[in-house]
């Protein structure tokens, strides 16, 4: 503390993370609703499932080709099963690959349009004091609604 002067010179060296640059460079959380996080795992367990899936679909093909070709020496088949792999890899995956539910994420879209549409019909939630209807404007309003886990209030 410094008492009866005018003014003074300071230098700083090294401020660290106390700055108030580095305290709010952190990134902020994504919020998302509970349907949209469990479909995301849904989707990582379906993909692992399709990734798996096409290793067992070459590895069947290799062998069967093998048993299948292996009596025929005179045919001079020289394969590079390195390359033939990861090509049998890639066959796979494009075959399988309407495994993956894209059309679900079309389907909840639609669903929460629809929901939009019925918020903004609702003639119970229309104000008469104020003449004001309910109006929802996000598509993810009734999701977020679900979310309230706490509410404050003042008592006053």
């Amino acid at each position: 503390l410094l008492r009866n002067t005018d003014w003074v010179h300071g230098f700083v060296v090294y401020t660290g993370t106390d700055t108030k640059l580095v305290r709010n460079s952190h990134d902020k959380q994504q919020k998302s609703s509970r349907v949209e996080q469990r479909m995301s795992r849904m989707l990582i367990g379906i993909l692992a499932l399709l990734m798996i899936l096409c290793g067992v679909c070459v590895y069947l093909s290799i062998d069967a080709e093998a048993e299948l070709l292996g009596g025929t020496w005179y045919l001079l088949l020289d394969v590079d099963y390195s390359w033939n792999t990861i090509q049998r890899f890639c066959t796979f995956l494009i075959l399988l690959s309407g495994f993956i539910p894209i059309s679900l994420y079309v389907t909840i879209e639609i669903v929460r349009g629809l929901q939009c549409m019925f918020i903004n019909s609702d003639v119970e939630m229309y104000d008469p004091e104020s003449d004001t209807p309910s109006s929802s404007r996000s598509s993810v309003l009734t999701q977020d609604l679900g979310q309230v886990a706490y509410l404050f209030s003042d008592k006053t």
